[in-house]
């Protein structure tokens, strides 16, 4: 009942704002009540606990938010189009407890092609319906930063010559929930963590036709945790690992951080020709209990042995009743689990 109360309350603010939003003139920015028409003079106007409100319309200029506990809100067609400062990308965060929410952003390019829409320098970043898309890259994460949060996004056509991604986190913490990342390009991941904490729940992870790298890379270790989610890896994507967990894992982090893997209740779909490994924990080895059960797994699977326990499997989409090129969606996910394991081929 407390649940219900709080996502209640939270649709009727964010309704709220966005009736606010949409009142808007086009092209203007609202910041504590008080109008402005450039970017700089917003930037100056923002204070600590700033609320900024973005009408409709494409801006091409970038903000630098120094301020603490800003609110960054957008309405429906906000839309920062190839908009660059200091050489990063679209919104420089160097404030702490900063929220974006409810806009777009897309063809952010820069020279070192790690541009991002949003580069986070200051601590606890939160990011609630934000659209990303055609840049080099979504969210960019400094080390040591806190937390980043990420709900009712998506993330789409993201990453630049293996470096730049959907996401690239390097805090404490990435929490990603009921969200979608879409065919990450030119070898990006769809997520990058080398956070202490990644959890990623109720959300879409598709390669889908396009050639990226390994839909989730946790390089670094730590705890990591992906459950309700559906992935699917195609077969254009660059690299086999669909999946990775600790292949960059530093001596330094061997024991000053804590290591455990739980992968449960997902579809997984790996269409990948020539291996199509699940999960791969290196070659270190490390203090850490790796769980994997109760998931769906589809595809011809090199080391299946691995996941014999507690999981199903099926060869193919056929043989899972999956229609070809169509992705089943997060919202019908725990029916289609019970669908699937209940008249499965074979149960591990």
């Amino acid at each position: 009942m407390m649940r219900l109360l709080c996502a209640i309350k939270l649709i009727f603010i964010l309704a709220v704002m966005q009736v606010y939003a949409s009142e808007i003139a086009s092209n203007h920015i609202v910041v504590d009540g008080r109008s402005y028409s450039s970017m700089q003079a917003v930037e100056k106007a923002i204070k600590n606990y700033s609320q900024v409100y973005i009408g409709p319309g494409t801006y091409t200029e970038g903000l630098h938010i120094k301020a603490n506990n800003v609110t960054i809100s957008g309405s429906s067609g906000t839309h920062f189009q190839g908009a660059v400062i200091k050489g990063k990308g679209t919104f420089v965060v160097s404030g702490n407890d900063t929220r974006i929410e409810n806009l777009e952003c897309s063809l952010v390019e820069v020279p070192s092609q790690n541009g991002a829409c949003i580069r986070q320098e200051g601590k606890n970043l939160t990011v609630f319906g934000v659209y990303f898309h055609d840049a080099e890259q979504g969210i960019l994460q400094n080390p040591n930063t806190g937390s980043l949060t990420v709900q009712f996004s998506r993330f789409e056509n993201l990453g630049k010559s293996g470096r730049a991604h959907a996401i690239y986190a390097q805090g404490d913490t990435l929490l990603i929930s009921d969200s979608e990342f879409i065919a990450s390009k030119d070898e990006g991941h769809e997520i990058k963590s080398r956070a202490k904490n990644t959890h990623i729940t109720n959300s879409l992870i598709a390669s889908k036709n396009s050639r990226d790298s390994r839909l989730i890379d946790v390089p670094n270790g730590g705890i990591f945790i992906l459950e309700n989610c559906i992935l699917q890896q195609g077969n254009a994507t660059a690299n086999r690992n669909a999946i990775g967990y600790a292949l960059e894992l530093k001596e330094e982090y061997k024991n000053k951080r804590k290591h455990a893997v739980l992968i449960q209740n997902n579809i997984i779909i790996l269409e990948r020709e020539r291996g199509n490994l699940l999960f791969s924990s290196g070659k270190y080895k490390f203090a850490g209990k790796i769980t994997i059960q109760n998931n769906v797994l589809i595809g011809k699977i090199v080391d299946i042995e691995r996941y014999r326990d507690n999981n199903t499997h099926f060869t193919d989409r056929n043989h899972a009743r999956l229609k070809n090129e169509t992705l089943p969606q997060v919202s019908q996910l725990t029916q289609l689990i019970d669908l699937l394991t209940g008249a499965n081929e074979e149960a591990l």
